[in-house]
């Protein structure tokens, strides 16, 4: 019993972690977003960047007629969803980046206030609509399925996530609100991002004052680890992570142990 504790003990003291940071790309970016299989999209204005996990350029896409993109759901490779807030437009893309059907027109639908946008695993579109405070649940024909209005006082959310396990997820001023499938809050976690986060099972990754930082839902706490000076965003994927600097560069970040 000494003997193997002994041992475990050596290899442990022989394990050290060692971190490297590398630019992948020469992309720019005010945001990422990544999907399932680990590909990258880099978001600049009006552009769309899908890289490969080392950087190779895949696709991109752009559309200046309808201006900036307010936000990407890359979840589903072969259907990712671009939201433009200012022309009140949603566009689907294929895993080529290249436009399914025509655009839904939120404004011709009477959809006049949506602020935010995210497509669900269950084939529907939710929306926040910022004047009644509802969470609008819509099909491909922005037919509304279901309308929930929130009562959560202070409400002024950055950010509208539909995750894998299918629950949404809006990010406010002060902390991150979870809601089941159907729209129903279930519960929030005190965290402030100055970026958009990213949800990965249990934990919340986010930077706050140039600095990312996680936070384990399961367990109430959170850590931080600096990758860079004035990092704007990270992302985590099963093998890196991915971060843009303070010069919206997009940096790949690798840690691993090796053994001596």
């Amino acid at each position: 019993m000494k003997r193997g504790l002994l041992f475990s003990f050596l290899l442990v003291a022989c394990m050290f972690v060692q971190a490297q940071s590398e630019r992948v790309s020469d992309a720019v970016g005010d945001y990422i977003s990544c999907d399932i299989r680990g590909n990258i999209y880099v978001v600049n204005g009006a552009s769309l960047v899908k890289l490969d996990p080392f950087g190779s350029k895949l696709a991109n896409y752009e559309d200046f007629l309808l201006g900036d993109i307010s936000s990407i759901d890359s979840d589903n490779p072969l259907k990712i969803m671009l939201f433009y807030r200012d022309a009140g437009k949603i566009v689907f893309l294929d895993d080529k980046l290249t436009v399914i059907g025509e655009p839904l027109d939120l404004f011709a639908q009477n959809l006049q206030n949506v602020t935010l946008a995210t497509y669900s695993t269950d084939n529907k579109i939710w929306l926040y609509d910022e004047v009644a405070k509802d969470l609008v649940a819509v099909d491909f024909h922005l037919n509304v399925i279901s309308r929930n209005h929130l009562t959560i006082s202070d409400l002024n959310p950055s950010q509208f996530l539909s995750l894998q396990e299918k629950k949404l997820v809006l990010v406010n001023t002060d902390a991150v609100l979870f809601f089941d499938a159907f729209g129903t809050y279930l519960n929030s976690y005190p965290v402030v991002s100055d970026t958009p986060i990213q949800v990965v099972g249990d934990r919340i990754y986010y930077t706050h004052d140039g600095i990312m930082m996680f936070y384990l839902c399961s367990q109430l706490w959170g850590s931080s680890l600096v990758f860079h000076s004035g990092t704007r965003q990270v992302l985590a994927t099963s093998d890196y992570y991915y971060y843009l600097d303070k010069d919206r560069q997009l940096y790949r970040h690798t840690v691993y142990i090796q053994v001596k």
